[in-house]
């Protein structure tokens, strides 16, 4: 059996078309975890109505109060009572072999704990970037991969290449339940790039295997925590995850440390980028946030931010 967990917060227009494309699975051995976190519109009310008129899912809905997406999936984690567990998001899609095609990767491969595989992409808005998948631009990163059939074995280099970025699609995964929960589960300090530190914590010390299929649907549309516009407070939350790792990552070889460090001021330039396509009332209005955070001193990028502000100033 496995587990499909699903977080949700205020998902009302896109949930059932999550859930018919579990309806429609080839293989039906799986139940559903549907966490909503503090939902203020009818989207309880929609998965309750599903549930009843589709009784062949078994579903289970936890609702709590509003806490981010993280912690909703944890504890869709901690509530399976199954081997593995699958991840989907309320606004994207199951294909129809997807729970088939993860038992048997299992099956073929009993010892692994984390899968996973390639996802389409539908833009729903033509600001995304466009590409037809993550599969193969993760592995166009080097030699660290080998092919059997239809599966990618990773060796030892994986975590190497990940700290790129993840390139992994939240719906096309598979991670024992057991593992995620000695790993530590998703750490609830970030909602952004949460599923990066992650993986990578996971790419230590566990080998992943990937399924060259696409495996679910990935819907890009303007509500996405990642779309362009919100580019800006994306890379803030990258800078605060590559630090998170610098400092408490320990055993992280030279060349990782490097790497990382090396990312960290790449996102910083990018960040200064950023900061000038944007107004100076939205610059003032992050400062104003970051200073009753007292967020001052924790983070380079606001001393820049703070310039560029003063700077704009003396130009008036």
């Amino acid at each position: 059996m496995i587990s499909v967990v699903i977080p949700v917060f205020n998902g009302e227009q896109v949930i059932a078309k999550a859930l018919i494309s579990l309806v429609k699975q080839s293989n039906k051995n799986f139940d559903v975890i549907i966490v909503d976190d503090g939902s203020n519109d009818a989207t309880c009310e929609k998965i309750k109505r599903f549930s009843l008129e589709n009784k062949q899912l078994k579903i289970t809905l936890i609702s709590t109060p509003n806490r981010g997406r993280s912690i909703a999936r944890n504890i869709g984690l901690i509530n399976s009572a199954n081997e593995f567990v699958c991840f989907l998001d309320a606004d994207d899609e199951f294909n129809i072999n997807h729970i088939e095609d993860i038992s048997n990767a299992i099956v073929k491969f009993p010892e692994c704990n984390f899968f996973f595989g390639d996802s389409e992409i539908v833009r729903l808005d033509d600001s995304w970037t466009k590409h037809d998948g993550f599969m193969q631009r993760l592995l166009n990163r080097g030699d660290f991969w080998i092919k059997d059939g239809d599966y990618i074995l990773f060796n030892e280099d994986f975590a190497f290449h990940l700290i790129e970025g993840s390139l992994i699609p939240m719906c096309s995964t598979a991670i024992r339940r057991k593992t995620a929960v000695e790993a530590g589960l998703f750490n609830l300090n970030y909602s952004v790039s949460e599923d990066f530190e992650f993986w990578f914590r996971l790419a230590l010390e566990n080998v992943f295997i990937g399924i060259n299929k696409k495996l679910s649907t990935v819907n890009h549309h303007y509500d996405n925590t990642s779309h362009p516009s919100k580019r800006f407070s994306t890379i803030q939350q990258q800078i605060r995850v590559t630090e998170h790792i610098l400092k408490n990552y320990k055993d992280l070889s030279p060349l990782m440390r490097t790497k990382f460090i090396k990312k960290r001021e790449n996102l910083f330039s990018n960040l200064l980028y950023q900061a000038s396509l944007i107004s100076s009332d939205k610059v003032f209005h992050i400062l104003l946030k970051a200073s009753s955070k007292k967020l001052w001193f924790n983070f380079r990028w606001l001393k820049l931010l703070a310039s560029r502000f003063i700077n704009k100033l003396k130009s008036y």
